[in-house]
């Protein structure tokens, strides 16, 4: 998981999920252990271990009063019974019990699988030991206990039978209960994931998302969106996230707009200023010039300087008054205009300069109403258009369009002409900046000017050799918005 949110996501189901499964593993083990240790009580255990260890003890000296009956006199020995056998003949030196032969045989039988065990003779429990020899007979020996004495084997042999039984049933559950718990730590793992993945993609993944946004948008790079995802609240939110980016891309743009309109409007009175007082003085010396040497025989020579001066100071005092008027341009007086009839009359006006190219009107059949001054607005419609048939050569394609969206309206002027790159077009959203040879370089800060005052605003997309798109949007008036 990549963000911080899922991984604790995860943790913290894996460990809910896990602490449960442990606790019922270790309490079923105990419970177990428990159990196993009431039912065999360390009493019945002793009784047990001293039971087998006189079993056994008897065993070995019912085997060593054999081996002393076989080689010495029978008589000797404490046994009970002693008998011996090559087949089917049964010698019974010792025979207290007694033993028949069919009794003894079967003894034997049995002693071939178990050479030390117990067998039932009239009533009487016998406890037996044999012994084979190699080429020589089968000797077997015993001694006889009271018919109590099964039953009270029996009983100490259950005992260890259901001891031993307990004890490797809590091996067995232990294992059980590490598989039982190794298995469910490996669900609950894969579930802890699955679900933390889900919540995570649902709550942390859009959070990380509009945080990875929000520090573009903190960089300067307002063109961030967030996609939509999820549902309830998180999808709200994200709504909302992407409405407040436009706003404030929008807001920043407005801005940086009237910013750049209020330098232009403080250079341009400068400029104005310092532009007009040399001029003033510089015209009187050139008609006081002009006057002196009409009489004198060099004025033809000098007359075609004095005149190309006398224009270049026409063309500055022109260029200082257009500096001038932008500087005092008074505030703009909108009232309601249709935009589709007055980008229509403005396409007229433009139709004999637009004939020598491609011209597309495209406009909507219906009234589109906004609330601007149309004088302002013509003048700003003019220089676009202007700039547009300038830039692009005969027979290139220059389109002006209007488009509706909602609660605003877009003017699109896109020409195939030469279009700018990037350091011309920022120079050129400055005023005085020009690349024609005949232009003063304050249209543009003219166009901007308006649209900042109509709460619009300007956008420019061009590059070099690629054309160029200027896209004004405007808030609708009311009444339009009402009726979308």
């Amino acid at each position: 998981m990549k963000s911080s949110f899922g991984r604790k996501l995860f943790w913290l189901f894996l460990v809910f999920s896990l602490v449960p499964a442990v606790l019922l593993t270790v309490s079923g083990y105990y419970l177990t252990v428990g159990f196993g240790e009431l039912t065999v009580s360390p009493s019945s255990q002793s009784r047990s271990q001293l039971a087998g260890y006189l079993n056994d003890y008897l065993f070995d000296q019912i085997e060593q009063s054999l081996v002393i009956a076989s080689e010495d006199s029978p008589a000797s020995t404490e046994l009970d019974f002693y008998f011996q056998t090559d087949g089917d003949t049964v010698i019974f030196p010792i025979n207290r019990v007694p033993l028949t032969t069919p009794d003894a045989l079967a003894m034997v039988q049995r002693s071939r699988t178990s050479p030390r065990g117990f067998a039932q003779i009239d009533g009487a429990v016998v406890q037996y030991v044999a012994l084979g020899y190699p080429d020589g007979p089968t000797v077997v020996g015993g001694i006889s206990h009271r018919g109590d004495y099964a039953s009270l084997w029996e009983d100490v042999q259950s005992e260890e039978a259901e001891h031993n039984s307990l004890r490797e049933l809590t091996i067995r559950y232990a294992y059980f209960a590490a598989v039982v718990l190794l298995v469910l730590a490996a669900s609950s793992g894969l579930f802890a994931y699955l679900f933390s993945s889900r919540l995570s993609r649902n709550l942390a993944r859009p959070l990380v998302e509009m945080g990875e946004a929000s520090q573009k948008i903190a960089a300067g790079d307002f063109e961030q969106q967030v996609r939509l995802q999820g549902s309830g609240e998180v999808r709200l939110m994200i709504e909302n996230f992407n409405q407040m980016a436009s706003r404030l891309k929008e807001t920043t743009a407005r801005l940086t707009q009237a910013e750049r309109v209020a330098a232009w409007r403080n250079v341009a009175r400068r400029f104005a200023h310092e532009l007009k007082n040399p001029l003033q003085p510089i015209a009187i010396s050139l008609h006081r010039i002009k006057t002196r040497l009409q009489d004198s025989p060099d004025y033809a020579a000098l007359q075609e300087p004095l005149q190309a001066a006398s224009e270049e100071l026409k063309q500055l005092t022109a260029l200082a008054e257009r500096f001038s008027e932008l500087a005092k341009m008074p505030p703009s007086s909108p009232r309601d205009v249709d935009l589709v009839e007055l980008l229509s009359s403005l396409s007229s006006l433009y139709a004999d300069q637009l004939a020598a190219h491609d011209f597309h009107l495209d406009l909507p059949t219906e009234p589109c109403h906004v609330s601007i001054d149309a004088t302002y607005f013509r003048e700003a419609i003019h220089n676009l258009l202007k700039n547009a048939i300038e830039a692009s050569a005969p027979g290139g394609r220059i389109t002006l369009g209007l488009r509706t969206n909602e609660g605003s309206v877009s003017i699109v002027i896109d020409d195939e002409g030469t279009g700018m790159d990037e350091e011309t077009l920022k120079a050129a959203r400055m005023p005085y900046f020009t690349t024609k040879e005949t232009g003063n370089g304050i249209g543009l800060a003219v166009v901007e000017k308006v649209v900042n005052e109509h709460r619009g605003s300007l956008d420019i997309q061009t590059k070099s050799g690629k054309g160029c798109r200027v896209t004004i949007v405007l808030p609708l008036s009311s009444g339009e918005n009402d009726a979308t």
